[in-house]
């Protein structure tokens, strides 16, 4: 039910911008008291606010602003010498002082130079009359603001926004200053429409708290009071007398029997530790010489260092020694018995696969050289063509 004797009474009322619906058609009044209008950034706070200070007309329905219709000029002279109105933003008033910014408000609302000294007065602001808005505090520049949308005494105060500055963190305001200025707005006139992003900035100190989105005018629950914490049930003490110890007896414990551990029998007479025997080295072979009687003279000279065991890759020719272990290609030689104190020598070099007979024990079958190795042994040149 809307009262009549409201201070804002909208029945059907619209508004539109830029061809979409800000408020849809809506019918709902606004009594005397702190009223509260949340909503996001651009959902249309402002808009609506200005409609309500009378700047713009809605596009739909009826609005009636202390007893006067809008939609009627005779009546806009009259209703707007009883509303107060702070837009959001005062950058064009940065550079004005305090004093100047309340006196031109004074100026177009016709009110004389004492009610400026008087308001600002009223809102502790006089100290900062004559320093510019840029240059004071958050909470000074709001309560500069309040004095001139105050300064003659209207009956409905719309604010928008005051206080987002200090909750928006841009500026360093303690809590304090936000409590310092809550009563202050109250005392503004009888009926404060002020504006918020959240409600929650607005429901602890607000009568009602409508929220504005996607068109559409709600109601928000108002805040109720946290319930008084309770002091912990803590249990009844137990009497010591009263309680009676069960008796427990001991369960009887037997000792698992000790198993025997068995001990090698030492004997009396221990025999003696016989030290390991060293190791011996082996013994290198001994080398076999090769006396140079048993091989037939060399193809080559006398003087020759090259002899038939040499050239065959057999013999050294330097030392004539014959390893002690021959090639694992060749038979192992025959020996016969030394004489006493004579080497022995080595009766017969056999290559392997050889077949028994043909050869002469003793002797050693030499191959015939041909013309390169001679060539290559350097005893004959070459181009001679002689023969073996």
């Amino acid at each position: 039910m809307i009262a009549e004797h409201s201070a804002i009474v909208a029945r059907g009322m619209g508004v539109r911008r830029g061809g979409r619906w800000l408020l849809r058609p809506v019918a709902f009044g606004i009594a005397e008291g702190v009223i509260g209008l949340a909503g996001p950034p651009g959902v249309g706070k402002s808009t609506l606010l200005a409609t309500f200070a009378t700047l713009r007309r809605p596009h739909a329905g009826t609005l009636r602003i202390l007893g006067h219709d809008i939609g009627k000029g005779t009546d806009l002279r009259a209703v707007r010498a009883r509303i107060g109105f702070l837009p959001g933003r005062l950058r064009w008033a940065k550079h004005m002082t305090a004093e100047e910014l309340v006196a031109y408000a004074a100026y177009y609302r016709r009110v004389r130079s004492p009610a400026v000294r008087n308001v600002m007065k009223r809102l502790d602001i006089a100290d900062a009359r004559h320093t510019e808005l840029a240059l004071l505090p958050a909470d000074v520049r709001v309560r500069a603001g309040l004095a001139a949308a105050c300064v003659h005494e209207p009956e409905l105060v719309l604010l928008d926004e005051p206080l987002d500055v200090l909750h928006s963190g841009r500026d360093t305001v303690d809590q304090g200053a936000i409590d310092e200025l809550v009563p202050l707005i109250r005392a503004l006139a009888p009926t404060v429409v002020v504006s918020a992003a959240r409600p929650d900035h607005l429901t602890p100190w607000c009568r009602d708290v409508f929220v504005l989105g996607r068109g559409r005018l709600a109601g928000h629950p108002p805040a109720t009071a946290a319930p008084a914490a309770s002091a912990p049930m803590l249990p009844a003490p137990v009497t010591p007398a009263s309680v009676t110890p069960a008796s427990v007896t001991p369960a009887p414990v037997t000792p698992a029997p000790a198993r025997p551990v068995p001990v090698a029998p030492v004997p009396a007479n221990p025999a003696p530790m016989v030290p390991a025997p060293a190791a011996v080295p082996a013994a290198s072979a001994p080398a076999h010489t090769l006396p140079s009687d048993t091989l037939p003279a060399s193809p080559f000279g006398s003087g020759s260092r090259t002899t038939w065991a040499g050239w065959l890759g057999w013999v050294d020719t330097a030392s004539q020694v014959v390893p002690a272990k021959p090639a694992a290609d060749t038979v192992p030689a025959v020996e016969t018995a030394p004489a006493a104190g004579a080497v022995r020598p080595v009766e017969a070099v056999r290559p392997a696969g050889a077949e028994a007979g043909g050869e002469r024990p003793g002797t050693v079958q030499a191959p015939v050289p041909s013309r390169r190795s001679r060539i290559r042994a350097g005893r004959q040149p070459a181009g001679s063509g002689a023969g073996v």
